[in-house]
């Protein structure tokens, strides 16, 4: 069970990087509009396994 956000860990990022692979950092407003248009999604999943494992996942997943 996860009670503690993940902490960010941008290695893999950079391995990925040096290994010629594009890395596409959104601005924040950007990624607000993505969190928008993506919620339906959210939404769909929440009643499929239920809001509160749903809620556990955002709350794990750094968002940064």
């Amino acid at each position: 069970m996860l009670t503690a956000p993940i902490e960010r860990n941008d290695a893999p990022l950079e391995q990925i990087e040096r290994n010629s692979v594009a890395i596409v950092r959104l601005p924040a407003a950007e990624k607000q509009a993505f969190r928008a248009a993506a919620r339906d999604i959210y939404n769909r999943w929440s009643e499929r396994i239920g809001s509160e494992l749903v809620k556990k996942a955002e709350t794990a997943v750094p968002q940064g």
